[in-house]
């Protein structure tokens, strides 16, 4: 690690923990929506489940600059580059499968005709679903590590 990522102030658990616990809150609405057939909100909870885990390790992490914003991509990136990684193709992929949800799931004017009820169904929301799983396994599996880094620095003499 650099001196720079050494120099990082220490994790905010607390902070953390507030993103991950409404991103979890948000993933059981998103299934309790979806169970009740209405797949355009489960889409919409889903894509906020991973905004909400994903800006949760940049602000426990003390890099609140970065958290801003929707694209799911960038923010990933983000997180990705400060534990100097890249992100797995396939959670690329469902990260930007959720933004395409984004707005779209919530207002008939960016569709092009009918409204988000009658535009999504099953299948759109169970893909949502597992990709917003996806993104919070990232970054529970990137915050784990982070918590690892810490403590073992910590421990050193």
């Amino acid at each position: 690690m650099t001196e720079d990522r050494e120099a990082r102030p220490p994790l905010d658990d607390v902070e953390r923990d507030r993103w991950q616990r409404t991103a979890d809150s948000n993933m059981a609405a998103a299934r309790r929506e979806a169970d009740a057939g209405a797949h355009h909100i489960a889409c919409l909870l889903a894509e906020q489940a991973a905004q909400c885990a994903i800006k949760g390790v940049l602000h426990g992490m003390g890099v609140s600059r970065d958290a801003h914003g929707h694209g799911l991509v960038r923010l990933a990136e983000g997180v990705a580059a400060q534990v100097e990684s890249e992100l797995e193709a396939s959670l690329r992929a469902g990260l930007q499968r959720l933004t395409q949800s984004y707005m779209p799931s919530r207002y008939p004017d960016a569709l092009p005709e009918g409204a988000p009820p009658e535009v999504y169904g099953t299948e759109h929301s169970e893909q949502s679903l597992a990709d917003a799983d996806t993104a919070l396994a990232f970054a529970r599996r990137v915050w784990s590590g982070l918590v690892r880094a810490h403590r073992e620095r910590e421990d050193r003499p």
